[in-house]
């Protein structure tokens, strides 16, 4: 990476503004773009943003949103050659609007990844914060990085009449915006004192993977990409495309937990005895929502469909020559009560 034209970047999209900014932080430079009543910078921004420019664009969820908005742009800044700034601003904004809802509704994005102009670097989809568990706003990731600077959009994006002033306003947010998502694209390279992060390049680690097995996996989760691998694994096992897999699992109204459950589990304890009969003679429909709780060795144990957790005071534990601690987490290829037995049988 350390030969590629990278640039960090942030969009702002108001009623009455248009602002695009890019940082190239190699050579500590900005290029900055607006579009508003005051000033049209649309074709110095569509003669600037080009793959003949730059190789890669860092964002924070910029793949479902920012260069939805520049594809946009670019697809259509020829029809607006006799548009004023401020028209230019409202048919954006109209459009980024109706892109908003449709994503809350789990719609297709207009433009796929292959499409867009240049090949962009989400740290949002990479740092795998799209998942629904996990899901953080970049403010949010501010705070967690301690990031100096934590700032709330300052002016609402339906305000169409802006002075000057507050242009500047959005700039500098925006600014501020564009350094912080730079700060997340330095802890997926590793370059960072963060003791978790610290010299685990996961862009370059997706780079490898993607030359070794053909999957163009830059903007997928650690997730993302393990699933990817397995499926690519078991279509070779079964001498099919990957392409040829099932989509879709059998759909049922109903599960019986019994049907669950492998025959040769069983327990010794009364406790565990007790929940494995109450387990297998449990339905679940589709609308159930199902929870159970019980206590074993002291300890108080919620059973959900989302998984199961300990009911624990505050406590500190430590490995000694005795007891050895293994943090194990399951993910849900299982019901959460087949991840709860096999718990128990290891205990």
């Amino acid at each position: 990476m350390e030969d590629k034209r990278i640039l960090a970047a942030d969009i702002e999209t108001l009623k009455g503004c248009i602002d695009l900014g890019f940082y190239d932080f190699l050579e500590d430079k900005w290029y900055e773009f607006e579009i508003s009543k005051y000033k049209n910078d649309l074709y110095s921004f569509v003669k600037f943003y080009s793959k003949n420019n730059w190789d890669y664009i860092v964002w924070y969820n910029g793949i479902a949103f920012d260069t939805q908005v520049i594809q946009f742009i670019l697809s259509n800044h020829s029809k607006w050659y006799n548009f004023s700034g401020l028209e230019i601003c409202k048919i954006v904004y109209e459009w980024t609007q109706k892109l908003i809802d449709d994503s809350n509704y789990g719609l297709f994005k207009p433009y796929r990844e292959y499409y867009l102009e240049i090949k962009p670097i989400d740290v949002y989809l990479i740092l795998g914060l799209d998942n629904e568990a996990r899901r953080s706003s970049l403010k949010k990731c501010q705070f967690q990085l301690d990031y100096k600077n934590v700032e709330e959009m300052p002016i609402h994006h339906s305000t169409e009449d802006l002075t000057e002033e507050q242009i500047q306003e959005i700039k500098s947010y925006r600014r501020n915006d564009v350094l912080s998502t730079l700060e997340l694209y330095y802890l997926t390279r590793g370059l960072t004192e963060h003791p978790i992060y610290k010299g685990n390049d996961q862009i370059q680690l997706r780079l490898d993977i993607s030359e070794e097995f053909g999957i163009d996996c830059l903007n997928y989760s650690d997730i993302k990409i393990g699933d990817e691998l397995l499926k690519r694994s078991y279509a070779k096992e079964l001498n099919k495309e990957v392409k040829d897999l099932p989509r879709k699992g059998f759909f049922r109204k109903e599960i019986k937990l019994k049907h669950c459950i492998p025959k040769f589990v069983e327990f010794q304890t009364p406790e565990l005895k007790k929940l494995l009969e109450e387990t297998k003679a449990k339905v679940i429909k589709q609308t159930d929502k199902h929870e159970s709780e019980f206590k074993f060795r002291g300890t108080t144990y919620t059973i959900g469909l989302g998984g199961g957790h300990s009911d624990n005071t505050s406590e500190m534990w430590e490995s000694n020559n005795e007891y050895q601690l293994v943090d194990l987490d399951v993910g849900s290829l299982y019901p959460a009560i087949i991840v709860i037995i096999v718990i128990f049988l290891i205990i």
